[in-house]
């Protein structure tokens, strides 16, 4: 089983696994994705990334999730060969998009931009095992640490 992590604005696990279709690096504006990190410090970290989006960096709740690694489709080959730059918004974005409306994985293993030699998760809700494939569980409020907030604010 794969473990991810996920940061939200929200104090519900069915909140928190129901976005509304923002704009992301691998979706476009309303596509529905949901973002996860292979570990909690990289949640923070690209919530911290995107600072200008958010600002408030009260409220949050870190939540992980747990899916058999057969429901996931690994783009990081890809990435590595070349075929894929991740860094290229208007290519993953497209990619997400296709990835998201053909219901190929319930997940997507893409490379963090921000934190090199690590993985992000993709999981699409609308895939039709996801709701029996995704185990979610709360874990708590998250208080982001001041020092890290005062870097970025």
């Amino acid at each position: 089983m794969i473990s991810a992590f996920r940061l939200a604005f929200a104090d519900s696990v069915a909140t928190a696994f129901s976005p509304r279709g923002a704009e992301g690096r691998w979706n476009s504006r309303g596509t529905v994705v949901v973002y996860t990190a292979e570990h909690p410090a990289l949640a923070v970290l690209e919530i911290m990334t995107a600072w200008n989006d958010y600002q408030d960096f009260s409220g949050y709740h870190l939540y992980r999730c747990e899916f058999d690694a057969a429901m996931v489709e690994d783009l990081v080959e890809r990435v590595v060969r070349g075929s894929v730059d991740p860094t290229d918004r208007a290519t993953t974005r497209a990619f997400g998009d296709l990835w998201t409306m053909e219901r190929r994985s319930v997940a997507l293993r893409v490379p963090s931009v921000v934190a090199p030699h690590s993985h992000n998760y993709l999981l699409n809700p609308a895939h039709p095992d996801f709701e029996d494939a995704v185990a979610r569980q709360g874990l708590g409020p998250l208080r982001f640490d001041p020092r890290l907030v005062e870097l970025v604010i």
